[in-house]
């Protein structure tokens, strides 16, 4: 029997996504079935509830949980409620929970998730290793790349694993007859610089500078950027400043939200202050039409180009 409750961590985000997708796959989970929560911004009693909540659709119901290091922080009776659902979760409800990193203390809490939960640990990628595996990545469908294409797609998406996935099925397809990739190839459809190009699309929507929003996305088109790339990018970045404003309301430091995100104190000061003079109603907002974007896209309800661009208008 499969588990009902999973926790997964690991520093990588991608690679967490990729293998919960590959869960809910397996589970064959219909999407209106899925919930998602994070305890940094909902109550503890809307996450309790769902999950002894059976779902209104056919099948079982998924609860996607993040930040769950906040679980220590709830108080006892909170505490005790969670891990008596641990103990006897509802069996219409797969809780899936996931986080960067979990604690390995003699607590209740984690005590009662090593007991209960189904714990998988995601291996970060070694950056040393990724000029093999994207050679891999390649070979396996036998492609040839050469060294310096490598070195070229690696710069040119600063190492980042889940860009260097994304640019490599672009590179299949035009490559598809040849099946050789060389470091032209890299330079005509790998776009450089584009997290300086999609900063600078984030500031226009947040400025409310429409005219400039729409001239940097057609700029990100004529590079192959992908309009779910940009809808994956806009989605992280305002999910980032949520959770910023957040923090600050906590009282964080920017020194403590440069720890937490793992980022420099440069990108953490633009942080704090991004989050301090935005309305997080209006980001939250945004969050959710980039989110019933990227549904109806895939859902094939309107054309990826088109639904960005209408979005960009609405700013």
């Amino acid at each position: 029997m499969d588990s009902l409750i999973y926790l997964y961590h690991g520093a990588s985000e991608y690679l967490l996504r990729k293998e919960i997708n590959k869960l809910l796959a397996k589970l064959k989970v219909d999407e209106h079935n899925v919930v998602k929560y994070d305890l940094m911004e909902s109550e503890f009693v809307d996450v309790i509830e769902e999950l002894q909540t059976i779902s209104f659709f056919r099948g079982q119901k998924v609860v996607l949980l993040s930040s769950i290091l906040e679980l220590y922080d709830l108080n006892q009776y909170d505490q005790d409620r969670f891990i008596s659902y641990l103990e006897k979760p509802n069996p219409d409800t797969i809780l899936i929970m996931y986080s960067s990193k979990i604690k390995e203390d003699e607590s209740e809490m984690s005590k009662a998730l090593n007991l209960y939960a189904k714990i998988i640990k995601m291996q970060d990628i070694d950056k040393k290793e990724l000029p093999n595996l994207i050679r891999k990545n390649f070979n396996d469908d036998d492609y040839q790349i050469n060294g310096s294409a490598i070195t070229e797609l690696i710069e040119r998406t600063n190492g980042d694993f889940q860009a260097i996935e994304q640019e490599i099925t672009k590179l299949k397809l035009y490559a598809y007859d040849q099946k050789f990739i060389d470091v032209k190839a890299i330079r005509l459809l790998v776009s450089k610089n584009l997290d300086e190009n999609m900063y600078e699309l984030l500031s226009a929507i947040l400025n409310k500078e429409k005219t400039k929003a729409i001239q940097i996305y057609y700029d990100l088109l004529v590079t192959n950027v992908q309009p779910v790339q940009i809808i994956g990018y806009i989605s992280n970045r305002v999910r980032d400043l949520i959770h910023t404003s957040l923090l600050v309301s906590r009282n964080y430091t920017t020194d403590m939200i440069a720890k937490h995100f793992k980022i420099s104190d440069g990108r953490a000061y633009y942080m704090v202050r991004d989050a301090k003079r935005l309305n997080i109603n209006e980001l939250e907002s945004y969050l959710q039409q980039l989110s019933d974007l990227d549904f109806d896209i895939k859902s094939g309800n309107i054309d990826p180009r088109l639904g960005v661009e209408l979005f960009l208008f609405g700013v």
